[in-house]
């Protein structure tokens, strides 16, 4: 069976020696691989059609037995150029590629995590990077996924988390940050988060667009506190925190 879509490249790897597997995400059918064959022969007609983070329309034979399909046709929608010239942003570009394919299953369709994908990857062709980047992606990517840490609410009992000067526990088991009630009855292992780094985490998982994430101020202490933070929850949900988010978050200028 033919199928069509449109899919943004989270990965490139060769097959043999004039052939590539493709893994794509789409916003209808998720997560999946296509053998595009003959791909780098000298007059293939896929040469230049597809590359890491290109949105592109496809057409491919849908293949049931082994979940790779035999790509048609391939043609680009937005080559975002931009990325192959800021190191800094393809460094960003290929920590958020690499988190979408690790967070959705094969064959899973989800248009909230396509539109965040789209929406960060064009963003960051705009040249304004800084580390706050990473956690915002973070944190959305986490809502997307069905697993956004509890940060307003208590993550045991429920109530509203007040503002308060002492700040508050966070536990990734228990899904996020603790009233003070829960904070003590709580057996679990927890960090402590001051009221400013929660509240900057608030704002964060709040925001649409990572614009205004990275023009919040952020002191270098908490910012880290928050990257620390983030990385136990992923750790805790993913099981493996890219390799990809160090070499960025090492990379990456604070502001």
């Amino acid at each position: 069976m033919i199928e069509k879509t449109t899919g943004i490249v989270l990965r490139v790897a060769p097959f043999s020696r004039t052939s590539h597997v493709v893994v794509w995400f789409t916003p209808d059918l998720g997560k999946i691989t296509t053998l595009v064959k003959g791909s780098q022969r000298v007059k293939s007609a896929f040469l230049g059609q597809y590359d890491l983070f290109y949105t592109c329309e496809l057409l491919f034979y849908s293949r049931d037995r082994n979940g790779v399909h035999i790509m048609r046709e391939c043609s680009p929608i937005d080559t975002r150029t931009a990325l192959r010239s800021n190191w800094r942003a393809a460094v960003c570009a290929s920590y958020s590629c690499d988190l979408v394919a690790r967070m959705i299953p094969a064959h899973i369709p989800s248009q909230q995590f396509f539109s965040l994908l789209e929406t960060s990857l064009t963003f960051l062709c705009s040249g304004a990077i800084s580390r706050s980047f990473v956690s915002w992606f973070d944190l959305k990517s986490m809502e997307a996924a069905g697993f956004t840490p509890r940060l307003s609410c208590c993550a045991k009992c429920g109530c509203i988390l007040a503002p308060v000067p002492g700040g508050s526990d966070f536990s990734c088991k228990m899904g996020g940050a603790l009233c003070s009630a829960c904070s003590k009855s709580c057996t679990e292992k927890s960090v402590h988060l001051t009221q400013a780094v929660l509240g900057r985490m608030q704002e964060w998982q709040q925001m649409d667009g990572p614009g205004k994430a990275l023009r919040t101020d952020c002191s270098a202490r908490d910012l880290l506190k928050i990257e620390k933070t983030l990385a136990m929850f992923l750790d805790y949900h993913v099981q493996a925190v890219p390799v990809g988010r160090v070499i960025a978050l090492e990379l990456l200028p604070q502001r």
